[in-house]
């Protein structure tokens, strides 16, 4: 008799013999390697920090295997770890989640954990820097009664106590915000009306926009690691809501300073010495949104025979800056991301999904933003369009969770840098616009070398016609005619 195998036996097998293919192609040969667990919440390095920086992505057949073998491995454990009549059962969470509960916690016991994985993680920081030299900054000593950018954090502090959490509004009538929003036309007896009611909240706003220095040193990273754009954008509006009725009132002197001051705001995020890149995207739409308010409302409404284009660029301060400013944010970005994000959630010993591979996954980040920072610096401005984005390297010695965690930290990092080459010809074409009417020539983009295009009869400055600028879509600008 023909012997049939029952279907309990097939249910048992296919899995078994899964199970013996990966250990025998994809575990086995590296079993030598395997290491146990680390203990939860410490940092090792198996290995000294790389020499060099990673340049091109490698794979073998022998390494995939192994990730494969392994994910098959945690994915099948995270499966019966979440089955429904498994008598273990624990909630499914992300690395990392169980950081932000303790944050959210109004616990006094889970607050004290918070701040003891804050120091550890400033004290690992400061290690990290050792071992990367090439992305460490060096921090200023600035006094915190000079410093605006504390002074800034505790203006909002103060105003975000008596917001409701999550709300956009600073408190403007309807009448202003939709014509913030593109909704509504200017009504100058609504701004003035509001801003002679927040008179010295206004005033205190621009002393600190003012202020000429700024840095992070001292500053806990909790403050600002991860600060909200409202408010420094709404401040901003009412500022040039300020410059644009001094102007319509013929006070140039007023006007300048509010231009200057919502500069400054915009500066205190992005000029400090670690930004990180949501810090520089708040200074990027300040200033794009500066440029547009002076060269479409502000200097139109001013006297032309009392402008001074010299000092009105230098308030402005439009300036298409070099690849090695990029390379300045990606360290700045490197160093809030580790410590404010990464470095608590390896340090948080309570995390069960805290990767097992701590100090490779810290390895493998940092050598990323090495190599970023490397292909920027000492780049000239006419090669920055030609400097390529590194991809990811082979990451098959990685464990799952930190193959997942390198993914989601490195999301939008490249758009974001296609958003700074934007930026850049952007405010190029600023300056291009006041070397007009200061009565130079007509400039090139210096990233790309195309011409603007120039009608003298319309006063109209054009993007050049290139398929990047194209794609941009740039509005033109209308050069105000300033008599000489």
């Amino acid at each position: 008799m023909k012997y049939q195998p029952s279907k309990d036996f097939i249910l048992i097998i296919l899995p078994l013999g899964t199970l013996v293919i990966s250990l025998g192609f994809g575990l086995l040969p590296e079993l030598e390697q395997i290491e146990a667990r680390p203990i939860p919440g410490e940092i090792t390095f198996k290995h000294s920090k790389p020499e060099t920086v990673l340049t091109k992505t490698v794979s073998s057949r022998k390494s995939s295997i192994l990730s494969w073998s392994m994910d098959w491995f945690e994915e099948t454990y995270e499966n019966v770890m979440t089955w429904e009549h498994n008598p273990w059962k624990r909630r499914s969470s992300d690395f990392g989640d169980h950081f932000w509960k303790l944050c959210e916690s109004a616990d006094p016991n889970d607050q004290a954990k918070v701040r003891e994985l804050r120091r550890l993680a400033e004290a690992w920081h400061q290690k990290l820097r050792l071992r990367f030299p090439d992305l460490a900054v060096p921090m200023r000593n600035v006094p915190d009664e000079r410093n605006g950018f504390l002074k800034w954090l505790d203006f909002a502090d103060r105003m975000e106590a008596g917001m409701t959490k999550g709300t956009s509004q600073i408190g403007f009538p309807k009448e202003i915000t939709d014509y913030l929003s593109d909704k509504g036309a200017w009504n100058p007896e609504a701004a003035n009306a509001w801003l002679t009611q927040q008179k010295p909240l206004l005033d205190e706003v621009r002393a600190i926009g003012l202020m000429p220095d700024r840095s992070v040193n001292g500053i806990p990273i909790e403050r600002w690691g991860f600060s909200s754009a409202r408010l420094v954008k709404g401040w901003s509006d009412a500022l040039m809501m300020d410059a644009r009725l001094a102007a319509e009132q013929g006070d140039a002197a007023t006007a300048l300073e509010s231009v200057r001051a919502a500069r400054g705001l915009g500066d205190h995020f992005g000029e400090v010495e670690t930004p990180s890149l949501l810090a520089a995207t708040v200074q990027i739409l300040v200033q794009l949104n500066l440029q547009n308010q002076v060269m479409t409302h502000i200097l139109p409404a001013l006297p032309p025979d009392q402008v001074d284009p010299e000092v009105w660029e230098n308030a402005l301060s439009p300036k298409a800056s070099a690849p090695a400013d990029f390379a300045r944010l990606m360290k700045g970005e490197w160093a809030v991301s580790s410590t404010y994000f990464l470095l608590p959630h390896l340090l948080d010993s309570e995390d069960p999904k805290t990767p097992p591979d701590s100090g490779e996954l810290l390895d493998f980040y940092s050598t990323q933003f090495s190599e970023i920072v490397a292909r920027h610096e000492g780049t000239a401005s006419s090669d920055l369009s030609g400097v390529q984005w590194p991809a990811i390297p082979d990451d098959s010695h990685l464990s799952r969770a930190s193959r997942q965690a390198i993914k989601d930290l490195f999301i939008g990092t490249q758009a974001w840098r296609r958003g700074w080459d934007r930026s850049q010809s952007a405010q190029a074409m600023a300056q291009a616009a006041f070397a007009i009417m200061k009565g130079q020539p007509v400039p090139t983009d210096p990233v790309y070398g195309a011409a603007y295009r120039w009608d003298p009869h319309t006063r109209q400055l054009s993007a050049p016609d290139t398929p990047e600028f194209r794609e941009w879509n740039f509005k033109p600008i209308t050069v105000p005619n300033i008599q000489r």
